[in-house]
């Protein structure tokens, strides 16, 4: 999410040379401040229950921020759901491509080419019922 500064509040961001876990992390680069947009390259969110507001929303905000990288890690249905190229629809702020992928799959960051996700390494291990 944005402040009123225009920083992110959210889960995981990638910025040109580190990846942020939480707002929170102290690393040198960051730590009087958050990253600003124009340094970062990925943001991702982990979704439940506010996968509508999430999709919509937080996708639009981030589309008009010019986020080229979004990610949400579907929690309900085991999925990563990658948006890219943020482009200004009749309706609104938006994401022109949408691909989703299956906990077997892997997706590369835009970019930074050279790293490749495992959707699995993303989700929570799948839990057993015993019968």
């Amino acid at each position: 999410m944005f402040d009123h500064k225009d920083h992110f509040h959210c889960p995981v961001m990638a910025t040109r040379n580190r990846i942020f876990w939480s707002p929170g992390v102290s690393l040198k680069d960051f730590a009087l401040r958050h990253p600003d947009v124009s340094e970062s390259v990925l943001v991702v969110e982990v979704s439940d229950t506010t996968l509508y507001y999430d999709k919509r929303r937080k996708a639009a905000l981030y589309a008009e921020a010019g986020i080229a990288d979004y990610w949400i890690i579907n929690l309900s249905n085991r999925t990563l759901e990658v948006r890219r190229s943020p482009t200004l629809l009749p309706h609104g702020w938006d994401y022109a491509n949408l691909t989703v992928y299956t906990e077997t799959q892997s997706v590369t960051v835009l970019l930074h080419s050279a790293v490749t996700v495992s959707v699995a390494s993303l989700l929570p291990l799948a839990s057993t019922q015993n019968s």
